[in-house]
Order: C-alpha cells, then structure tokens, then sequence
C-alpha cells in the first residue's frame, strides 16, 4: 500500500509542474486514504490550484476552512475571488522593503471654530471642542454601547499580511500644508497630528488620503487631565518636579495594536506508558484571546508592559477631533513584527495557565503552538502623559485613562 506522505509529494511535485491530470491522481489518491489532517489540508489546497472552474476551486478551499479556520493560503486565496483582495497589491514579505527615510506629502483635517475661526483644544468633558476665544462647543457623540466584545469590526490579518500595508510603518516625516494659511510644515517624529506653526490652527492627518497604511480604528480618550496628571508625576519624584519648568506640556496619544488570537496551543508530557499516551496530551482552545502590543520605540522601548494597562472596556472609535491640541505618534513596529511578539507573549502566558493546571514546570512538557493564529487586529491610541525631569535625565509616563505612574531614564 502506498504512504500517503510520498503519493502527497508526487502530487505536489506535478501541480508545481502544471501537470495537471497527474497531479489530480495523486492528490485525489491521497484523499482516499483519509490521511493525517495536515496532509488532506496540502492535498485540498493543492487541488484549488488546478480548478479552472472559480466555484470548484471555491469548494475546495472551504472544505480546508471546515479542517482548518484559519488556514492562511485558503483565506487569503478566497479574499482574492471575493474581491477584497487585488492580485497587484499583492507582496512578497521576504523581498519588500519600505523606503521610510523620505518626507510625504500628507492631507490633513483643519479644526477651527466655525463661529469667530478661533482655535479649538479638547474639552475635559471628552466629547466636545472648546474655541479659546468665544468658549463656543462643538460635540461629537461617543459611543454608549463597548466595543470591546464587537468581534466583527476589525481589520483583517491575512488580507494585512499579503499586502505592503501589514510590513510598513509610519513615515518619520510628513509635509502638510495649512488649510487655514497655506503653509506648508513638517511633522517629524512620526507625529500625526500638530498645530499649525503659522496660524496655530489645529491639525491631523487624513489616514484616507495615505495608501498601505493602517489608520486608527479606536482610541482610549484622556480621562486624567493635566492637574491630576502632574500631580502624580510629581509624587513619583519624590515632590521634585517644579511646574514651573513644565513647557507647552500636552498629552499625547501612542499607538497599540490589537490582536485577537484564535485556534489551539497543544501540549505533551513525554511518557514510555504507551498504552495510555492520550493521558499526557492535549489541546488548549483559544477563542478571542486579545494582546495588545505597543507600536514605538524610542523612548517608551522599554516599557513593553505599558499597552495591557489599559482598561480596553472603555475604548471608542476612532474620530480626529480626539487628537484636536493633543500630539499623537504614528506606529513605527510593523503590523507584522507586532504579530510575532502577540503570538510570543499568548504562548507565554498559555503556558503558564499549563503549568497550573498539569502541575508541572515548563521543562517538562513540550508545547505546540502552530494551531494559533491571529485572525483580526485593530490600531488603537491610548492616551500617556510624559513629564520629563532634566537635571536626572529620567521621566515620568503617566497612563492618561488611570494615573498609574512609572519612571523610566531617557538616557
């Protein structure tokens, strides 16, 4: 009787060939021998490259689905005949490589008030813009209900990944030009948002007009205003933080990617009790498992441990008027190298909860995790505060939503 490993390797071997009829012999062959889950998924995709009819080959990828939720070359392949998908926006991961070290010209939302066009700074309510000269408001509704269980709104992972938008990041410097004046100015640091230098009005980056890039979906809004903020910062040194060295002191907003993990994270105890091998193993099912990730460096590199502060309950869609006399950094860790330290940081803590349960220390079980995937992600902003001590060359980062407070060195 033939292995059903070697009749998958012929069959692979003569569809990469284009040898169709031979190709359909042996992976059709291999099928009836009800092989392996991870082969009958080979032979089904490998099936889909030979269908010339779109609704067989679509057949046949959502039979690997069934196998398989998130098998990346069936989702991405019916992404494709869907039409969510462009062949010519389609990457090679290992060749692409973004050019980030030129300045784009960006289009950019101009808020002014639309009574005496004074300049308008984010209300302490969170859902309005005050204008400094007339105190008039313009509200913006926020969301009642939370997004933080809407599990059909994001971005999705396998679509990202096979394009330049999941490997790119945010170009360091962005020309605007002044809707209010016409200036044109720099945003550099990959900033996203600013104040006009000329006619102060304020300014943030339409994400519409930028192609391969991923704009904000959601944002933590500030709810420790800068009174309570300082304060903090100042208890955190000791009292020695004077206020009246504090220049031009904003909150800003950084952003975080969201994953939500699915799929299983299996285990095995290595035993000689052959008998009863089922006793020391098994599969851990992991269903919207969320990991937020932090997406600078620089100066909050080392606080990696910041983004799962966040109370993600709480979290809002994305509107422009949250940034209106705020900073705000664009992401400079690519989508895709973010995933890798979700997966990393979902298997750590997996195999904790293992060790509980089996009772026993990480050495001594083997895990598998090529069952976990990440299906879906989201760009958020979350607020921070930064209040930097010179003469210690140290600062203080203070979570703008609940004040908790650590200091890092800005060596």
């Amino acid at each position: 009787m033939e292995n059903s490993r070697d009749l998958l390797v012929r069959g692979v071997a003569a569809a990469k060939s284009r040898l169709v009829g031979e190709a359909r012999f042996y992976l059709e062959w291999v099928l009836r021998l009800d092989p392996p889950r991870d082969q009958k998924i080979d032979a089904l995709f490998w099936l889909s490259t030979l269908a010339s009819d779109p609704s067989k080959e679509r057949e046949l990828l959502e039979s690997i689905l069934a196998e398989e939720p998130f098998e990346p070359r069936a989702r991405r392949r019916l992404l494709i005949l869907d039409g969510k998908l462009k062949t010519g926006d389609l990457i090679d991961p290992e060749l692409y490589q973004q050019e980030i070290n030129t300045t784009a010209s960006s289009s950019s939302d101009r808020f002014t008030c639309p009574n005496c066009g004074g300049r308008l700074t984010y209300a302490p309510d969170g859902s309005s813009l005050e204008c400094e000269y007339c105190s008039s408001r313009q509200f913006f509704r926020r969301q009642t209900a939370s997004l933080a269980n809407d599990q059909a709104s994001g971005n999705d992972f396998i679509m990202a990944m096979a394009t330049a938008s999941g490997h790119n990041q945010m170009i360091a410097q962005q020309l605007l030009t002044c809707k209010g004046c016409g200036a044109e100015f720099i945003l550099e640091e990959h900033q996203i948002s600013a104040n006009c230098p000329f006619c102060r009005s304020s300014q943030v980056i339409n994400f519409n007009t930028i192609r391969q890039m991923i704009p904000p979906a959601r944002i933590i809004p500030i709810e420790i205003g800068y009174p309570q903020a300082f304060a903090t910062a100042k208890e955190a040194f000791a009292g020695n933080l004077d206020i009246n060295k504090m220049f031009d002191v904003r909150p800003a907003f950084y952003p975080v990617w969201e994953f939500e993990l699915n799929g299983t994270i299996g285990w095995r105890v290595p035993t000689t009790d052959l008998e009863n091998e089922d006793r020391f193993s098994g599969d851990e099912l992991i269903n919207f498992y969320m990991v937020p990730v932090l997406a600078v460096d620089g100066l909050l590199e080392s606080c990696s441990d910041l983004a799962s502060e966040f109370d993600y309950s709480r979290i809002e869609p994305y509107k422009p008027q949250y940034l209106v006399d705020c900073l705000a950094v664009g992401y400079q860790v690519t989508m895709a190298s973010a995933a890798l330290e979700a997966r990393e940081i979902a298997v750590r803590e997996m195999t904790r909860r293992m060790e509980h349960k089996l009772g026993r220390r990480a050495g001594d079980f083997f895990v598998n995790s090529s069952g976990l995937y990440v299906s879906q992600f989201w760009l958020t902003l979350v607020p921070i505060w930064i209040f930097l001590e010179a003469q210690t060359k140290r600062a203080a980062v203070v979570n703008g939503q609940n004040g908790k407070t650590r200091i890092i060195s800005t060596d």
